[in-house]
Parts: structure tokens; sequence; C-alpha cells
């Protein structure tokens, strides 16, 4: 359902904001990894985070309002890369290839 502000209505402006075709979330299952709840909103694994529940994960941007409210997710949030830095991190790990 769209709201409308009253400076919008005041100015008859129309906003829409439309999320990404795909992002980068990391998400955290309540008590176990959530690799099930990505693959069923249509997300791939980019990278199981040892040591706990979570996941980085390419999802459709659509699915992220479903999943915010989802009971089997502690948490999930999108994930931005500085591409200099992490250039910079895998050349210093020795993971570059």
């Amino acid at each position: 359902m769209a709201q409308r502000s009253n400076i919008a209505r005041a100015f008859g402006a129309q906003i829409r904001v439309t999320p990404p075709d795909t992002g980068l979330f990391l998400v955290e299952g309540r008590t176990r990894p959530p690799g099930q709840i990505i693959a069923e909103f249509g997300g791939q694994i980019v990278l199981v985070i040892p040591g706990g529940n979570r996941i980085l994960a390419l999802l459709p941007g659509a699915a992220y309002p479903a999943l915010l409210s989802h009971r089997d997710l502690r948490h999930i949030g999108p994930v931005s890369i500085d591409q200099e830095r992490f250039a910079h991190f895998m050349e210093q790990s020795g993971l570059a290839r």
C-alpha cells in the first residue's frame, strides 16, 4: 500500500522506490543456516560464514520485504562492498587468483 506525505500531496509528486533486481544480503537463521529459505526465494548462496547460521547470498530485491518478517530469520540486511578495499584485502590475504 502506497502512502503519500503531505509534501508529496502538496506538489502532486509520485514517488516510487524500486528495489534492485538482485542484491547481496547477510542472512541469519534463528536456529539453523537459512540456505533452504534463500533457495525458496530464488537466491544464490555466495558464502556460508563458519561458526553460525549466517550466509551471504544474492537475492532478488523484491524478496527483501518478505524476508524481513520471515519467522525463521533472525536478521537480513543488504551488504555493500567497497571494490577497491575488497581487492586489496584479497591481494593481502593471498586469496586473489
